[in-house]
């Protein structure tokens, strides 16, 4: 009994070792198609999924880095507006100021993804990666492009880059 104990208590000591190693990512999310599900009274799409319903279809994110959400707002990314752009800013220097996060995802619609980059690489501060990302393909469908996407966001911002990159977009 004593031996299993040890044994427990060293994989767990192994697990919480290797998790504060993993880099800790900031996920901001704002709606769009990548949040969207097609709502039957609406005739459409509609921003339905918050950041942290976003990570959970992901759960190989949390292999790449420790990960923490904030939700921003839920809209469609054509209602995006000056206010929520310095809103995110704000939040966006906030927490890149923070000596354990590595860098921010934020998770966009596609049709201002564009916009609210060259906002953010005008007004971010800090050197740190910033990366937003986005899908073609709304979370309900079959064949949804967000959680690869969001993969591929979290696994370039967890690993060092060069300062010089600004903000990206995938």
């Amino acid at each position: 009994m004593i031996r299993i104990t040890i044994i427990l208590w060293l994989l767990l000591i192994c697990f919480c070792a290797n998790a504060q190693e993993l880099p800790t990512v900031a996920v901001l999310s704002t709606g769009g198609t990548i949040a969207s599900k097609y709502d039957p009274v609406k005739g459409g799409y509609v921003p339905a999924l918050s950041g942290q319903d976003l990570v959970a279809a992901v759960p190989a994110v949390k292999r790449i880095a420790q990960i923490r959400v904030e939700q921003i707002s839920n809209i469609p990314s054509p209602e995006i507006t000056p206010e929520i752009w310095i809103r995110l800013a704000t939040r966006v220097n906030d927490l890149l100021t923070r000596p354990e996060i590595a860098g921010i995802v934020i998770t966009h619609g596609t049709s201002t993804l564009e916009e609210t980059a060259y906002f953010l690489d005008l007004t971010t501060m800090s050197t740190k990666p910033v990366v937003l990302v986005g899908a073609q393909r709304p979370a309900s469908d079959p064949d949804s492009d967000g959680p690869r996407n969001f993969t591929d966001a979290s696994a370039s911002r967890s690993r060092p880059r060069p300062s010089t990159k600004g903000s990206w977009w995938l």
